[in-house]
Order: C-alpha cells, then structure tokens, then sequence
C-alpha cells in the first residue's frame, strides 16, 4: 500500500514530500521518507499535510529518494486509496529522472491503475 504527500493538486503543479509504503504480507516491512522539495511549503500545504518547512530542511532529494522507493516496491502489487492522484505523481516523478521500471529476475512492478 503506498501513500504520498505533495504540494500541490495536479503532478504539474507540485511537488512529492513524503512516500510512504507498506508490504501488506509483512507490516513491519516498510517505506517512509520525507522529500525536499525545490521550494517552501505553503502555510496551506503545512496545515493539510502536518508537514513543515523545518522537517524537511534536510531531507533528501526526490532524485534520491525515488530509486530506494521502487526498489522497496519491487515485485509488489502496489495499492493506494487514491491510485489516479499518486500514480500520476509518482509518474511524472519517473519520467523526469528517466527511471524506469525496476526488474529483478521474474519479479518487477509497474505503475498502472486498475
């Protein structure tokens, strides 16, 4: 199960703050990391996310972040409450660090909704 924060509404528009994913089969088995965006967080983007400027001052990067995120997620079917806002950001995101799907052996995982 992943969950993300962002700074704005549309991928176009904003940036990932916070990924968050869970192994379902192994609760104990997760993913949660803070991420700096390029600019400050709006007073209204700190009050809906909990999120401040202070927590994230030395955060890493999304370039960072992004490839131990996958590789957590790697072979895993990935859900979420709301599939169509974070897979369109964690698209985008993808997209502009050319990553792409990560494999190993027979396992791999794709961003897709169902």
């Amino acid at each position: 199960m992943i969950d993300i924060e962002t700074t704005a509404l549309t991928p176009q528009r904003g940036e990932i703050i916070r990924l968050y994913a869970r192994d379902l089969d192994e609760p104990c088995s997760t993913f949660n990391q803070l991420v700096k965006p390029k600019r400050p967080l709006s007073n209204l983007v700190q009050q809906i996310t909990e999120i401040t400027n202070e927590m994230l001052r030395d955060a890493p990067s999304i370039e960072a972040v992004m490839p131990e995120f996958l590789d957590f997620l790697d072979g895993s079917i990935v859900v979420s409450n709301n599939s169509t806002f974070e897979l369109g950001f964690l698209k985008i995101a993808i997209e502009a660090m050319d990553l792409q799907c990560f494999q190993k052996t027979s396992r791999s995982i794709c961003l897709s909704e169902v």
